[in-house]
């Protein structure tokens, strides 16, 4: 699968680490098409979402 056909994928609760940006905190995140297009607490899954 490429990653443009992939299913959004929705990481509950893990935990992100960014020196650059100086954030180590557990969050939920949206990864669509290989890249993370939402990062939050309590994100809502897109449709279709695994």
């Amino acid at each position: 699968m490429t990653p443009s056909t992939s299913v959004p994928l929705l990481i509950k609760g893990g935990r992100l680490i960014d020196p650059a940006h100086n954030r180590d905190e557990v969050l939920d995140l949206v990864v669509e098409g290989g890249r993370v297009t939402r990062l939050g607490k309590n994100v809502t899954p897109p449709a279709g979402a695994t």
